[in-house]
């Protein structure tokens, strides 16, 4: 929890990693919305100097809305369109 004005809220963070180098970028934010998940990936690429070739992602909703062992995961359409059409 962070103390924001009066209140408090719940404090969540972003993490991506570079798998061959291993170069890591973390943000920390009050959201979880789509806006702020793909905001964290832009601000990650732009930290990064680019976009890589493929991303991985574990199983949190705001990205694959289903995974069947032997199938290929089910993307959440917002996640799926930023992905295949980001370029930097």
């Amino acid at each position: 929890m962070v103390r924001v004005g009066q209140t408090t809220r719940r404090l969540s963070f972003f993490v991506l990693v570079l798998c061959y180098s291993r170069l890591m970028y973390v943000e920390f934010t009050v959201s979880q919305t789509m806006e702020h998940f793909l905001a964290c990936h832009q601000h990650a690429f732009e930290f990064m100097g680019g976009v890589p070739q493929s991303v991985m992602v574990d199983n949190l909703k705001s990205a694959v809305l289903k995974r069947t062992l032997g199938e290929a995961p089910v993307l959440n359409p917002k996640y799926a369109d930023y992905v295949t059409v980001k370029d930097m």
